[in-house]
């Protein structure tokens, strides 16, 4: 379908990799862009009418805004699921207010399938990949501007099963750490970056994600533990003041 299209319009370029570059898929294309706003489009999902049009729109409209998005409906074997979490508006004024929001609601990166400004996307994506870099990315834009909402459905996705996400991070890993500890990487990343203002909020905030994180994957590959800390979790919550919140991706 691609190379038809390439064939009658000169605007569309098909390339075929090789071999599959993993995380590098989502780079290359990004750094062959030459057009002022971008965005990707995994194979098994498709935009909804009318949202490219509305998203470029509102990015020409609010000048301070990086990114546009709209509602994500998740399927399964074309099977209508429901609305993902994560495709919500970040418009706060500062930057690390705009961080803190999005990692203490972090359930889903749904907002990567959003158009973004070119430029602010090639600034913003890992000069070097780890498990979750892609919610970096989203992050990064993050201090750049606005996620602003275009009020439509954006995008229809295949839902991905949670075990899948939790079997990649012993492929991403590249040790103990960052096997039980998933977003450890992604953590390390930011917290060196230039564009990251280290406060005490935004350090908190991704403390629990982390946290979250290992939970999720201990339900899977270590129960017992997991048992444990969750019922230590349910016995003292109240003490504490803190539960943490569950399956994340």
């Amino acid at each position: 379908m691609c190379a038809k299209y390439a064939a009658i319009d000169e605007r569309v370029e098909a390339i075929k990799q090789p071999t599959n570059l993993y995380y590098n898929n989502f780079r290359f294309v990004l750094d062959a862009a030459n057009t002022p706003y971008f965005c990707w489009l995994a194979g098994d999902d498709y935009f909804a009418k009318g949202f490219l049009s509305k998203a470029i729109a509102t990015l020409e409209e609010q000048v301070e805004a990086v990114a546009a998005i709209g509602t994500c409906l998740f399927y399964h074997q074309d099977e209508f699921i429901g609305e993902a979490n994560g495709s919500y508006a970040i418009i706060q004024d500062t930057a690390n207010s705009r961080l803190v929001e999005y990692f203490s609601k972090a359930t889903d990166n749904s907002r990567m399938y959003g158009v973004f400004r070119t430029e602010a996307a090639r600034l913003s994506f890992p000069h070097k990949l780890f498990h979750a870099y892609d919610w970096a990315f989203s992050a990064l834009t993050l201090t750049y501007g606005r996620h602003v909402d275009v009020g439509v459905n954006a995008i229809h996705r295949d839902k991905t099963d949670r075990s899948a996400y939790r079997k990649m991070v012993r492929k991403d890993a590249k040790n103990i750490i960052s096997r039980l500890f998933p977003l450890f990487p992604m953590t390390s990343y930011l917290l060196t970056h230039k564009q990251i203002n280290n406060t005490w909020p935004f350090f908190k905030s991704l403390f629990r994600l982390n946290f979250n994180s290992h939970l999720n994957y201990c339900e899977m590959f270590h129960p017992r533990y997991y048992k444990a800390v969750i019922f230590v979790q349910n016995e003292y919550a109240s003490r504490i003041g803190w539960r943490f919140k569950r399956h994340l991706k």
